[in-house]
């Protein structure tokens, strides 16, 4: 039998770990930790290339696999080191079920534009080739393809290895929310059982990032009902608390350090702690904002921009003023990464928003300038709530400059 261990720890990590096979060995309380996504410090020498790869070190991880002198080192061989040349005259080498794996690893690196499918095979090893299958079908834009593959993989994984099977989970629920239309209470239920099968895994960010689809699904249900987006809070803290942090994952970090922000202005204000999470969500912002990089995501950073220029503009405080200005600042700051040509709409809003607050500055010439430009744009785009939204604050503006006092003529 080609591969003699079962079941195997294929899809833990990222590639190339992601598709290494382990040979026999008597080792089960190793077995067992790899399982459970865990690396142990001693493991048996047939095992530790598999620790390497895991590591980044590939250089290393085929020193310590002789030359292929059977199916089993010559497919680890390939995983870790592939050429086309190897592609080419490697096709028809491998006995079943090494085979199907072969060409699922060729797909990953672009030798094929097609997935085979996984005759022969069950369990964890199945659940690979499904999931490279529905990496195939997302990049051919078919994710309700995608997705169904996923909930195949997840299937053929939950008995086999469950933390494999979380892992699955938490790509479904991910694409189940990045979908329009999208069912969040799927992937909520989904994200719960992940966190099941995850159990105590140490496995680097796989329980961050299901409590973080959990905390969208919430979120995406809540409706301005307290009682969920208080539980997305608490997924989104959860989040964090397993591990995302600013200097390891910036983006990752940034994104619950926005929607926690979301979460809190979008509560209904009705205790006085309410003015404290307004508090909160300002400085979730400010968080998200530091660990965007304007360069790199400039539209994510505008988005995070935007929302702490909004949460400043109506943050409860005993100095308005000086919220009102860095409000002001923060749009400003939005209107120079905002490409007018390209995102008229945004562009416009923008300009609302700060016009607004500067009229609340009592900045009213500026603020009818930039209240009159989103006007004209938003009227081009037909968008005509938001254009009479801007016609009213003009309105506003006009009848503040005329029970403004006459300027007294300097002597």
């Amino acid at each position: 039998m080609v591969i003699a261990l079962r079941p195997q720890p294929v899809g833990l990590w990222d590639p190339p770990a992601a598709f290494l096979l382990l040979p026999a060995v008597e080792a089960p309380e190793a077995h067992a930790a790899l399982l459970r996504g865990e690396l142990p410090e001693q493991l048996p020498r047939p095992w530790r290339f598999f620790a390497l790869a895991v590591a980044g070190d590939v250089s290393a991880a085929l020193e310590h696999l002789v030359e292929p002198t059977d199916p089993l080192t010559a497919y680890n061989r390939f995983v870790l080191a592939p050429s086309v040349r190897q592609w080419a005259t490697l096709q028809h080498a491998w006995p079943e079920p090494l085979d199907v794996l072969f060409h699922a690893v060729g797909y990953y690196h672009g030798y094929t534009d097609r997935v085979p499918e996984p005759r022969g095979l069950r369990g964890e090893l199945r659940a690979v080739v499904l999931a490279a299958a529905a990496a195939a079908a997302l990049e051919a834009q078919r994710p309700f393809e995608a997705l169904e593959r996923l909930e195949q993989a997840i299937a053929e994984a939950r008995t086999a290895v469950p933390v494999l099977a979380a892992r699955l989970i938490c790509q479904a629920a991910q694409l189940i929310l990045q979908q329009p239309g999208n069912d969040p209470h799927r992937a909520a239920l989904l994200a719960r059982e992940g966190l099941q099968l995850a159990g105590d895994s140490p496995l680097p960010l796989l329980q961050a990032q299901l409590w973080l689809h959990l905390g969208l699904a919430y979120h995406h249900t809540a409706e301005g009902r307290r009682s969920r987006l208080l539980e997305a809070v608490r997924c989104y803290q959860k989040a964090l608390h397993h591990g995302i942090d600013k200097r390891t994952q910036p983006e990752l970090y940034a994104l619950v350090q926005n929607h926690l922000g979301l979460a809190y202005m979008a509560m209904p204000a009705r205790e006085a702690s309410d003015q404290l999470r307004m508090g909160i969500a300002v400085q979730a912002f400010r968080e998200a904002v530091a660990a965007y990089d304007r360069d790199k995501t400039p539209d994510l950073w505008a988005s995070a921009q935007m929302n702490l220029a909004n949460a400043l503009q109506y943050l409860p405080s005993s100095h308005p003023a000086e919220n009102l200005a860095q409000a002001v600042e923060a749009y400003e700051q939005v209107l120079q990464v905002r490409d007018k040509a390209l995102d008229p709409v945004g562009y416009a809003r923008t300009l609302l928003n700060q016009a607004n607050a500067l009229a609340h500055l009592g900045q009213l010439r500026p603020a009818l300038d930039r209240a009159a430009e989103a006007r004209t744009l938003l009227r081009r785009w037909e968008l005509q709530e938001e254009a009479q939204a801007a016609e009213e604050l003009i309105d506003r503006i006009h009848a503040q400059l005329a029970d403004a006092p006459a300027p007294v003529p300097e002597e």
